[in-house]
């Protein structure tokens, strides 16, 4: 359940916030769909519990860079306000239906949920890290 709160904070605050030194919202948006489609194409290739073995240290990578996104787009949105303009939670992102049905997806796989949260483990504390230290 952690990773939908993950998946919904990504997508409705900061899914136009990626990239590495943007110049502008649409680079930040074009970043964080770029992240979002390679974690997608990822998850379409996993079809048995062996395959998610196998691709769970590049889903790990891809949820820590997703989470460093997010963690970078919170910090420039304190630092450039700005550039952070629009209200991001009413911007529909047409990933949001492709990740969550590739999710549950794997989810249906033996053992599929524990493996994919097991990936997510870093990522998820690393952002309740910032999110708590954010908040205080």
């Amino acid at each position: 359940m952690k990773f939908f709160y993950l998946m919904t904070l990504f997508f409705l605050t900061t899914s136009i916030f990626f990239a590495c030194s943007p110049s502008s919202i649409s680079e930040y948006r074009n970043e964080g769909e770029g992240r979002t489609r390679d974690l997608i194409a990822e998850l379409e290739n996993i079809y048995s519990r062996e395959e998610l073995v196998k691709a769970s240290p590049r889903l790990k990578r891809l949820f820590e860079e997703l989470v460093d996104l997010i963690v970078e787009a919170k910090i420039d949105q304190k630092e450039r306000p700005e550039l952070f303009y629009e209200d991001f939670a009413k911007k529909e992102n047409r990933f949001n239906d492709k990740l969550r049905n590739e999710l549950n997806r794997i989810y249906r796989i033996d053992g599929g949920r524990e493996l994919v949260e097991k990936a997510q483990k870093n990522a998820l504390h690393k952002l309740d890290s910032f999110e708590s230290r954010s908040s205080t």
